[in-house]
């Protein structure tokens, strides 16, 4: 009886990988699958430079009641990519109190303050993102260029005279209207 019980204890014991070590540190297996051996990982650690000047730092504060993370996430992205080694961090902060809070505000770092610069309650819409960047540009680095961003047809016409002409004939063939000659 001592010997089918010591069976069904030894039947029903976890595997010798789900045991515990006896070690205080846990047991390192030697490949990851399929016989290759396991490769050390290593630690990166970063190390905070005080010395180094602070970059400036956008926060993008939204209504969560409005579901409005996506749009906050979608601004951030295009912010950060278009002000790459430019800006710090673009933070996203919920708003779970107020509804329909959309900021947008830019902290210059080194005790320089924070300045405001989108609200949706001030502008009664969301920004373009093209508008964003324009906004943040003027205030972080006047002398960028943003590209396709920066100009408008019709404002900014700096375009060779090729280019113009070309445009203007494509547009009065769109908006030109159609007569049908009876």
């Amino acid at each position: 009886m001592v010997a089918l019980l010591a069976a069904l204890l030894a039947w029903l014991a976890p595997p010798a990988a789900l045991r515990p070590a006896t070690s205080p540190l846990p047991s390192r297996p030697t490949s990851a699958g399929f016989g290759r051996p396991l490769l050390p990982v290593p630690v990166v650690r970063m190390a905070i430079n005080d010395s180094a000047p602070a970059k400036p730092r956008l926060a993008i504060e939204y209504c969560t009641r409005c579901n409005w993370l996506l749009r906050s996430a979608w601004l951030s992205q295009e912010l950060l990519t278009t002000f790459n080694g430019t800006l710090a961090e673009v933070a996203l902060q919920p708003n779970h109190v107020e509804g329909g809070v959309f900021t947008v505000r830019l902290d210059m770092g080194a005790g320089a303050g924070e300045e405001l610069v989108w609200s949706r309650a001030e502008e009664g819409r969301f920004p373009e993102s093209a508008e964003l960047k324009r906004k943040v540009r003027d205030i972080l680095a006047p002398e960028k260029h943003l590209g396709h961003s920066e100009d408008k047809y019709g404002v900014v016409d700096d375009r060779p005279p090729s280019a113009r002409s070309a445009v203007s004939r494509l547009l009065a063939l769109f908006s030109a209207e159609k007569r049908v000659p009876r």
